[in-house]
Order: structure tokens, then sequence, then C-alpha cells
């Protein structure tokens, strides 16, 4: 078993910090490092780093802190008060030890984490099922899932910022993966400077997909040329507003019968001269022609007055 031992300061020359155990390795550290350099300068470091003994007795890797460690050596620390383990030839204890070391610091792990934990994972437990195994007692998603968010980790490093701090969802991931690159960052461009949260991203490539095929093949040149005024508009209008709009001449074009039939309906509901404060509605089906009625009233005695009118008159 790895037992922890009584916490004590290291000289920070003696601290191996190369992120071999680190889950954010895959992340840029810069901005990290700035943010934490000034906490540590104003409180010092509030959690001492996770490390263990390797190679000869004085020097030490960190296995938990890679960050904090950056950081403190940024502030030019001489040492560093660290929390230190007893060396272990079981890996799997290992990652399991940083797994909580994370969930109890920090937050749950981002997709980017887990796709580097399966990645180290399977460099340091070789067989297959002492790692099913492993992860099985995780609780952080099934093998089968973990294994293809590996490919995560070969997107654009600006990319994987925004998928571990939630900006882009896991799923608008893993539809970056199957784009070059180019493309990726032009549809993270539209993301970004549109705002779109997790739904919006979501809509956004099931009606893309609709336009282009499954494999989204030029989208670039499709936005560039049939969308063209959204993306010379967006800096000088209400973005709410325009996004809509956007996402209106998206729809218009992925369902084109649909849009026609809705254009057509407007019309004939305005021909109707209806009285402000009635709204009519009309079915999304296709296979349906009911339309719903909606009248506002000022208060529940007036509805009440209203529906007793029509019942006298045999409406209802």
């Amino acid at each position: 078993m790895i037992q922890e031992i009584i916490t004590k300061t290291i000289p920070l020359e003696q601290i191996v910090n190369d992120g071999k155990w680190s889950l954010h390795r895959d992340l840029p550290i810069q901005e990290i490092k700035d943010t934490l350099a000034a906490s540590i300068a104003r409180h010092g470091i509030i959690t001492p780093p996770l490390v263990r003994r390797v190679g000869s007795a004085s020097s030490f890797e960190v296995v938990s802190g890679y960050r904090r460690v950056a950081a403190a050596a940024q502030q030019r620390v001489t040492g560093i008060s660290c929390r230190i383990l007893t060396d272990s030839s079981d890996p799997m204890q290992l990652l399991e030890r940083i797994v909580e070391e994370q969930i109890v610091s920090d937050s749950p792990l981002s997709p980017v984490m887990k796709a580097r934990l399966f990645i180290m994972s399977g460099q340091l437990i070789k067989e297959k099922k002492q790692r099913k195994r492993f992860f099985g007692g995780l609780n952080i998603g099934s093998y089968k899932q973990l294994e293809s968010s590996s490919a995560l980790l070969e997107l654009d490093p600006v990319l994987l910022s925004s998928i571990h701090h939630a900006e882009l969802s896991e799923k608008t991931a893993y539809e970056l993966i199957r784009l070059g690159l180019e493309e990726q960052r032009f549809i993270y461009q539209i993301i970004k400077d549109f705002s779109l949260n997790h739904n919006r991203q979501r809509t956004f490539f099931e009606m893309s997909k609709i336009i282009l095929g499954p494999d989204l093949s030029g989208i670039k040149h499709f936005f560039k040329s049939e969308l063209a005024e959204f993306f010379l508009l967006v800096e000088h209008r209400n973005l709410p507003q325009l996004t809509q709009k956007l996402f209106d001449r998206l729809f218009e074009l992925s369902h084109p019968y649909l849009s026609r039939a809705n254009d057509l309906f407007e019309k004939k509901v305005k021909e109707l001269n209806v009285p402000e404060g009635i709204a009519i509605t009309g079915s999304q089906s296709f296979e349906k022609d009911d339309v719903t009625v909606h009248i506002g009233f000022k208060d529940l005695s007036a509805a009440k007055d209203f529906i007793q009118n029509l019942q006298k008159l045999g409406i209802i």
C-alpha cells in the first residue's frame, strides 16, 4: 500500500516536475502558472503537492501538484512544503491516488483529463483486463467511452483548453476530431464569436450535417459563401438577435420544405387580421393540419367569463 508520510519542505532543485503524472499536461500552462503564482505570492501553497522518492534518496517526483510546483518555481522559492509517499511499484495505486487528489482539490475530471488518464493507464498497466478493472472502480465513464476519448488529445491545445473549461461540449469535441485543422479552427471561431452554448452547438452540427452531409465536407466554404453577411455583422449587431437570425437561416437551408410551409402559414395567419392578444400556431408535423389558438386574458375571471360565453353559444 502507498502510505502518506509527514509533510516536509523539500529544496526545489530536488523536485522533478516533468509532468509525467499530470492530467493537465496537454493544456496550456502559462496562464495557469501566472494565476497560481500570484496566489502563491499572497497566500503560499495551501494544499502541498504530493511527491514520491525516485532514484536517489534525495530526489522526488511530483505525483499531484504539477501546476502548483511550476507556479512556485516561477516565484523563485527555494523550497516547497510537500506530502511524501513511500515509493510504490503498483501504478494502479498511484493512478487511483492522482484521481482522488484531483477530485478533492479541484473538480471532477474533464474529458481532456480523462483522455490523458486513459493514455497513462495504457503505458503503466499492460493487461487490458486490469485496465478495465481499474476504470470500473473509478466511475468516470465506460471503458469504451474512455478509449474513444484518447483521440481528443490530437486536437489543437487551444481547443483542448476550451473543452477542459466546458466552453466546447464533449459532443462538439468529437465532431471536431473528424475534421481537418483549418475547419476545426473555423468552427471554433464560430462558436466563440456567436457565444454558442452546448445546446446551440448541438443544433449547429445537426443542421450543418443535414445541409452538407455527415462528414461536413466544405463547411468553411459554405459558411463563407452562403452566410457571409452574418460574419460581417457579428461585431456590430445585437449578438443574441444575430445568432437567432443565423440559426433561422440554417433552419431554412436544412429544412426547406418545412420552412416554406411555415412562411405560408404565417402569411395566411396575417391575412386573418387576428386581434391583439390572440396568437395562432400550427402543427410542426407534416401529417397534421391542426392549429392552436392562444388567447391572453387580464385575469382568471375574464377567462372564465369567456369560456362560459362559448359554452352558451354551443361552441364548446
